[in-house]
């Protein structure tokens, strides 16, 4: 029993380690990337979607005010296989 439990437990080790950035892990350095680009992330809803061709992360950051001012809203894309991030200002 305690052998599966070893061998299940590599396995899944093994698919997060396997080059591959999750949803999570492109959230966290699509923050950092945002941060270093002058955003305070507590001011923005994040949300992340795969692109068609699985190969890189968008992340929008979408500003919690009422009426945001135009251009405060911005992209981060992360690819899947390097974790590059890419900040996309508004416009």
């Amino acid at each position: 029993m305690l052998l599966i439990c070893v061998l299940l437990m590599s396995c899944a080790e093994r698919l997060e380690t396997s080059g591959t950035i999750t949803e999570s892990k492109a959230i966290e350095l699509a923050k950092k990337e945002a941060a270093r680009n002058g955003c305070k992330v507590e001011d923005y809803r994040i949300s992340a979607v795969n692109d068609t061709n699985k190969e890189t992360w968008t992340v929008y950051f979408k500003l919690k005010a009422q009426f945001p001012p135009p251009g405060s809203d911005h992209i981060v894309t992360v690819e899947r296989k390097t974790g590059s991030a890419v900040f996309m200002p508004g416009e």
